[in-house]
């Protein structure tokens, strides 16, 4: 009997790191780990806007900027920043917005944080959102601050989130 279920244990553990190992294992969201989604903040100056690229499961960067397919949605469940080089002691309000997709003057604010930088002018957060934000094909993630050209350079955002249909 015993040894029936260390088959067991070895054949379903072989059966669950295949599945891991082709995207289809189930996460704490209940999508394959090939829809986890982490996106890292990159400063587009040809549209002189914050747009995003998507970090691959091997720690590199695509070479574009990432786009949600036709039918897919993107849910935003953790947003990390990092803000640097500011005025010291001064207030700074951080938005991550839906931006309509090839259309910038059209978006909606999804996420805002008001922080004080600190002696340093520096500020950082993790916050975690219970609902997540969803954002649909046609519409991709963007980023702004209260402080004029303070998103160029001295702001660095990491999304986290999955896809799904």
């Amino acid at each position: 009997m015993l040894r029936r279920k260390s088959c067991l244990v070895v054949v379903t553990s072989l059966f669950l790191m295949a599945l891991s190992s082709a995207g289809w294992a189930s996460t704490q969201f209940g999508v394959g780990v090939t829809n986890l989604v982490t996106l890292v903040s990159s400063y587009d100056t040809s549209k002189e806007t914050m747009d995003f690229i998507r970090l691959k499961r091997d720690a590199t960067a695509e070479t574009s900027f990432f786009r949600i397919k036709s039918g897919n949605y993107l849910v935003v469940t953790d947003v990390d920043f990092l803000i640097t080089g500011g005025t010291p002691d001064q207030f700074v309000t951080l938005d991550i917005i839906i931006v309509k997709t090839g259309n910038l003057s059209k978006f909606q604010v999804a996420f805002t944080r008001s922080v004080r930088l600190d002696s340093e002018g520096n500020a950082s957060g993790n916050v975690t959102l219970n609902a997540g934000f969803v954002i649909d094909s046609t519409s991709r993630p963007g980023a702004e601050t209260s402080v004029p050209g303070l998103i160029q350079s001295n702001v660095q955002i990491i999304l986290h989130g999955y896809l799904t249909s």
